[in-house]
């Protein structure tokens, strides 16, 4: 360890591992085995974790507030409109927030129709009876035991994979209407 004077400061220097000591650390750290090429994982972040009913403000420190975007209360959307499909569930459409600004599924930029929905959080959602997939998807659309909705989402997609099913089940329901 050395230290070293630099603008004004003391800065300690620490010597880094050379390439065949780095090697032999590798083992010792533990990784998580890379996604298949067609998965990915993304992060969704709600605007608000508390729902504003429809013309409503809120009061903070005496002063009537209107929704806003800092606010824990607003619109809960992630954006997403999900259908089950074959016991999979479907990225159907990506929608933007009701005040017409860009849902957070939206604001990843990764998230497309037809993407399937693999896990939420660790929760997988691959191959479930129907109650427990209702179960597993319930973080998205319902909120906590304080009436607070998730901020953070941890989503993992299978990457187009969903365009077929999503193509039967819409011609089947355009076979019904007609």
């Amino acid at each position: 360890k050395f230290t070293k004077r630099k603008r004004g400061r003391t800065v300690r220097l620490v010597p880094i591992a050379s390439r065949s000591q780095q090697s032999e650390l590798q083992p010792r750290m533990k990784s998580l085995p890379p996604l298949p090429g067609n998965q990915y994982t993304t992060t969704l972040r709600r605007r608000a974790v508390r729902k504003l009913d429809e013309g409503s403000t809120k009061t903070i420190n005496g002063a009537q507030h209107e929704r806003s975007n800092q606010s824990d209360y607003g619109d809960i959307s992630l954006g997403m409109k999900l259908i089950v499909v074959g016991g999979r569930v479907i990225v159907q459409s990506l929608n933007s927030l009701a005040d017409g600004l860009a849902s957070p599924a939206q604001l990843v930029g990764v998230i497309q129709r037809g993407d399937v929905l693999l896990a939420i959080g660790s929760v997988s959602l691959v191959n479930l009876p129907v109650d427990q997939l209702m179960a597993g998807l319930r973080p998205l659309s319902t909120p906590g035991p304080g009436g607070f909705y998730e901020r953070y989402l941890e989503l993992r997609f299978e990457a187009g994979t969903g365009h077929a099913l999503l193509k039967v089940h819409e011609d089947s329901q355009a076979v019904k209407k007609a």
